[in-house]
């Protein structure tokens, strides 16, 4: 079965990589998140993080969403339309993103708050990604705010 993956693939974000002499076509950012991921997650194999795992744990979480705040802005301005992205800053951002995610595992939190925090964090963007969207595209057309509180 030959499945064409551009349809699955919502977006034209994506890499191009030659593996075994075939062509993979990755998601940009998705890449640059398991790069980050996977070079961290090896670190900590290898490197004792103290000055992380000495921090209060209200630091830690500070220096977690500081590291995935550079892939918040870059999704928020581009679903906004501000600004165009491209797909070096979205492996750049992606592979921060990867490395927040490796940290939260780091923090002294219970795994419930740690998909509580990465559920928040996840929450809040979409929804300021998307309402601010709904909110920019109304007020180019000259639709009034408050029809967003009533359509569906």
């Amino acid at each position: 079965m030959n499945l064409n993956w551009e349809i699955l693939i919502a977006h034209n974000h994506w890499i191009t990589i030659n593996f075994c002499g075939r062509k993979l076509k990755v998601c940009a950012r998705c890449f640059g998140v398991v790069i980050g991921f996977s070079t961290f997650l090896t670190l900590t194999t290898l490197v004792e993080f103290k000055f992380f795992q000495t921090l209060n744990v209200l630091y830690q979480l500070c220096f977690c969403v500081g590291l995935a705040l550079p892939v918040i802005i870059d999704w928020v301005t581009q679903t906004w339309k501000l600004r165009e992205s491209n797909n070096r800053i979205r492996i750049l951002t992606g592979f921060l993103e990867g490395a927040s995610v490796v940290f939260l595992y780091l923090t002294s939190l219970s795994l419930v708050q740690k998909i509580f925090v990465l559920m928040t964090v996840s929450g809040l963007t979409l929804n300021l990604g998307f309402l601010g969207e709904k909110i920019i595209l109304m007020s180019k057309t000259g639709e009034k705010v408050s029809k967003l509180k009533t359509s569906k």
